[in-house]
């Protein structure tokens, strides 16, 4: 087995091969996407740095191929780049509207940096080239959630349901989505009734348990409901860091500190360290349990990680004075 050393010797190695305008461009990709594909599940940043090396240079030899555009895009994703990984996709976008994975890639991305207005846009825009698909309800329904408009989610995730009904996947994801946008108009009789049906159609999955958790924390008294959704969640997938993180709210929420804190570090450990809304959660428990210092830090980090948002800067500004 090569070690990263190795990788990163043998990325130098074929450099040459990128400047060469003789060389077929899916000669030179080939050479490279066993090394993004090892990046996906290592993150190394020297691996990614020499990546982000390789492709420049193929993108001078080789200018405005949409493959490239998403494979740099994929490198920024895996080293902690996410803003940038989203405008790197958007290129790729401008230049191949075609290919739906990348579409999904940078809502992901937007949703993940909570720039939501470009998020409703590119929804929008996607809606408009699949105007029947349900997938590209579910992202447009989710924009618009994410947008604090329950009403126009409904909408567009009945219409997804329409054109859904031999896709139980599909289903699955619009009736999340369903109870997420009922919470928002705090009906959680109906919200509940929505994570029931998606776990009617697959029970199997933690999403339903820890969303449905998240509405009843924000909409009503009963911590060990939620709690107990919670848990659920994280037998079916132990390494959950959004099941964890709501957990952690509920228990903050419930004055219950030192697991609150327990569970949002746990949270962070399993991924969460990579989203924006969890980094300032954790900031915002550190700022009322009396740690302004470390709070700051946890903020900087979300803003860091590409969010804009006023309330956070507000928030920096106000530890700094």
């Amino acid at each position: 087995m090569k070690s990263a050393g190795d990788d990163l010797g043998f990325l130098e190695s074929i450099k040459p091969l990128f400047v060469n305008k003789n060389v077929p461009y899916d000669t030179k990709m080939k050479e490279l996407v066993p090394y993004i594909q090892k990046l996906a599940s290592t993150h190394d940043q020297k691996l990614g740095n020499s990546l982000k090396s390789a492709l420049e240079m193929l993108n001078e030899t080789n200018p405005d191929n949409p493959k490239t555009y998403a494979a740099m895009a994929d490198v920024a994703q895996n080293t902690g780049r996410v803003k940038e990984a989203a405008s790197l996709y958007k290129k790729c976008l401008d230049l191949d509207k075609s290919v739906f994975n990348v579409w999904e890639q940078r809502l992901y991305l937007l949703d993940q940096i909570r720039d939501y207005a470009e998020m409703l846009r590119t929804s929008n825009e996607l809606l408009d080239l699949y105007p029947g698909l349900g997938l590209a309800f579910y992202w447009n329904a989710l924009a618009l959630i994410r947008s604090k408009d329950p009403d126009a989610a409904l909408s567009s995730i009945n219409e997804g349901l329409m054109n859904s009904k031999k896709n139980p996947s599909t289903q699955y994801k619009l009736n999340i989505l369903s109870g997420m946008a009922y919470a928002l108009k705090k009906d959680l009789s109906k919200s509940q009734d929505a994570f029931k049906l998606a776990r009617e159609l697959n029970p199997g999955i933690e999403w339903a348990y820890y969303a449905e958790a998240k509405a009843i924390n924000e909409l009503s008294g009963s911590s060990n409901e939620a709690l107990t959704l919670c848990e659920q969640a994280l037998k079916i997938n132990p390494n959950s860091f959004e099941a964890v993180f709501v957990k952690a709210n509920i228990l903050f929420k419930n004055n219950t500190i030192e697991k609150a804190k327990s569970a949002y570090e746990e949270a962070l450990k399993k991924g969460g360290a990579d989203f924006p809304e969890i980094l300032e959660a954790y900031g915002d428990f550190l700022f009322a349990t009396n740690d302004q210092k470390l709070a700051l830090n946890y903020w900087q980090m979300a803003i860091e990680k590409g969010v804009e948002s006023t309330t956070l800067r507000k928030k920096i500004d106000g530890v700094k004075l």
